[in-house]
């Protein structure tokens, strides 16, 4: 085709699509009747793409009568192949109905299988050669397409093609619509026994599936050494939920608050979440499961504290505050905490079991509930308190500094200029780390108290700080949208971590210090390893400004809140799990185990462990069994056959 014609071609082609206001219906009519009038394969191909996909039903017409009069096998290859890049049933159609074939017999064996002409493909590629090779070098979106005609024929040429070779490099390479494919045909077809044998070489998440789909499908094998193998398996799988070899977490949306969330904590055992916030009121979730338990409080709530025996809940609002048992929710009893109902209150509870309520103006310290109490008064705005690990005492930060020795030992710090809007104590030391509207960060020896240094380098407001339980990193989130690192006790700077579009107004460490979890104003929630600073992932659940980040104890769960009380549970998958999920079984060697989490019971992460190791073990005891002592048996060793 001349240069010529080709540009004409492509000018009737976006004329014929054209959907803007200089491309009336007659303009595109004329153009589509033009293109069905050259006969080359360039308008062939732009014809098809009209009738495929154009609203207008007369340029429709139009090109189904010149795509259903082709002369010249050109022309009808050209046809074919706008079939295998579209994925449109009326073109599909078209071409079976008009018995268009591809001169190529590779090609027409693809465009018989798209079309779904079975018996005719099965004549011309009766070893699935041609369907393997299509799908090798096909794009992701063809690969879908097969793979959906395949499980719509309930043929197993697709099986035969995808993974039939029997090498397992190649069944660890197989994406995720293929595998959905060969397992829901394979059951069509009645061939379970074929399922168990491919569930002991394929990658560890797939196995688990096929278990969870044999069980489901009522199979088992004949009795003999396979009957307690598939039965210990199936077990297991079937405990097991969500995609860690995607690395996709498993999030749940906790619905109820209407307002902004407050407060989140979780008891010491990891077994109850607790929420507070502006709508909604104060209620209580299980762990890990994310399901409600019950709402203990409707209003406007600000604080929360759980007690270490985890058997009580504080929650205060303005000028009071409320006690629970957990996890029954029978209510202790309320108390009236300030005369002042514009201030909300902030708790904290000692190691001991002792309870401050703080309400700006008034400090009250409570032994056992309700009974004796401490309390001191002065006038002042108090933006956040912390708990001191070292020696129990009750750190406030507030418009002006206090003297130390007060009747409920409360110790505040600010520094020139500044409110302390943060306050965190550092673990292991005695320092306590301040930060507020100047960007800067001070650090203060709690005992005296007195200033130990100022940690330069935020260009705004220290929205946050958070820091390891070993006290050796701290991490400050600021407005500037930036997060900053530091060693502890010397302050050294230790990493810049960015990525945030918006200032960062939320943090939070795992309890075994190996995660940072960040939020900013904009909803978004971002992952950090720690110490290195390495981004581990986005999550994007929230549409406002996140308020509030906990990790339950285990580390395996992160729980978000926002300003419009959206609440969010994510389970988070181990690197190492993810892994190992997607290494075929018979890679599941008891070396690579010592990857595996610890996980507590219950948890989504411990039933995919016990489902991995038990998968390696029976794998191994194969490996004994059919190789010998000392040998493993390579892809030449597993045939996965027919039968």
């Amino acid at each position: 085709m001349s240069g010529v014609e080709g540009d004409e071609t492509a000018r009737l082609a976006a004329e014929v699509d054209g959907r803007g206001p200089l491309f009336g219906g007659r303009r595109r009519r004329r153009a589509a009747e033009r293109l069905a009038a050259l006969r080359t394969p360039a308008a062939v191909r732009a014809l098809a793409a009209a009738y495929a996909g154009s609203p207008d039903r007369t340029v429709v017409a139009i090109a189904e009568d010149g795509l259903t009069r082709l002369g010249g096998q050109a022309e009808i290859d050209a046809l074919c192949e706008v079939v295998f890049s579209t994925d449109s049933p009326r073109l599909a159609d078209l071409v079976t109905s008009a018995g268009y074939r591809h001169s190529d017999p590779a090609r027409r064996a693809l465009l018989l299988f798209l079309t779904g002409q079975f018996e005719d493909y099965a004549a011309l590629d009766f070893d699935g050669g041609a369907l393997a090779a299509a799908r090798t070098a096909a794009d992701e979106p063809l690969r879908a397409r097969l793979a959906e005609r395949a499980r719509e024929s309930g043929r197993i040429e697709w099986v035969r093609a995808a993974v039939g070779s029997g090498r397992d490099e190649a069944v660890a390479k197989l994406s995720e619509v293929e595998w959905d494919a060969a397992i829901g045909m394979l059951l069509a077809a009645g061939r379970p026994a074929r399922l168990w044998q491919l569930a002991l070489r394929a990658p560890s998440f797939w196995s688990v599936r096929i278990l969870s789909e044999l069980h489901a499908y009522d199979w088992r094998p004949d009795a003999g050494p396979d009957r307690a193998r598939y039965r210990e398996l199936t077990a297991l799988a079937r405990r097991c939920t969500g995609n860690p070899a995607a690395g996709d977490d498993d999030a749940r949306a906790l619905p109820g608050h209407t307002g902004k969330v407050n407060r989140l904590v979780t008891t010491p055992d990891g077994t109850v979440l607790a929420s507070a916030g502006n709508g909604g009121g104060v209620r209580l979730w299980h762990l890990p499961t994310g399901e409600p338990m019950r709402q203990l409080a409707d209003g406007r709530w600000f604080d929360l504290a759980a007690f270490p025996d985890g058997n009580l809940l504080a929650a205060a609002k303005l000028g009071r505050t409320a006690l629970w048992r957990l996890p029954s929710g029978e209510q202790v009893g309320t108390v009236r905490t300030s005369q002042h109902e514009s201030w909300s209150g902030m708790l904290l509870v000692t190691p001991d079991g002792e309870l401050l309520i703080d309400n700006g103006r008034t400090a009250s310290r409570w032994r056992d509930p309700w009974g004796p109490k401490t309390e001191r008064a002065d006038d002042r705005a108090v933006y956040h308190a912390m708990l001191s690990p070292s020696d129990g005492r009750f750190l406030v930060g507030g418009r002006t500094r206090l003297p130390p020795g007060t009747d409920v030992d409360t110790v505040a710090m600010s520094g020139s200029g500044t409110a302390p809007h943060r306050v965190v104590a550092i673990p292991g030391t005695a320092l306590v780390a301040t930060g507020g509207d100047s960007g800067d960060i001070r650090l203060w020896q709690a005992e005296a108290p007195r200033a130990a240094g100022v940690l330069n380098g935020h260009t705004g407001w220290v929205q946050h700080l958070a820091v390891t339980a070993d006290g050796t990193l701290l991490a400050s989130a600021g407005a500037d949208r930036t997060i900053r690192l530091w060693r502890m006790p010397s302050g050294e700077p230790a990493g810049v971590l960015t990525g945030h579009a918006k200032g960062v107004t939320a943090l939070a460490v795992s309890a075994d210090g190996d995660v940072l979890a960040s939020g900013d104003a904009g909803g978004t929630v971002r992952l950090w390893r720690l110490p290195s600073g390495e981004a581990a992932g986005v999550r994007a659940e929230h549409d406002r400004r996140v308020t509030e980040l906990v990790f339950t104890p285990d580390g395996g769960s992160l729980v978000s809140g926002d300003r419009r009380g959206g609440l969010w549970l994510r389970h988070l998958w181990d690197p190492e799990l993810t892994a190992l999920c997607r290494l075929p079984v018979h890679e599941l060697h008891p070396g690579r185990l010592d990857a595996l989490p610890e996980a507590a019971p219950g948890t989504p992460h411990r039933a995919w462990a016990d489902a991995i190791s038990a998968l390696a073990w029976w794998g191994h005891r194969d490996d004994i069994e059919v190789a010998g002592p000392g040998r493993i048996p390579g892809t030449a060793d597993i045939e996965v056959s027919d039968g």
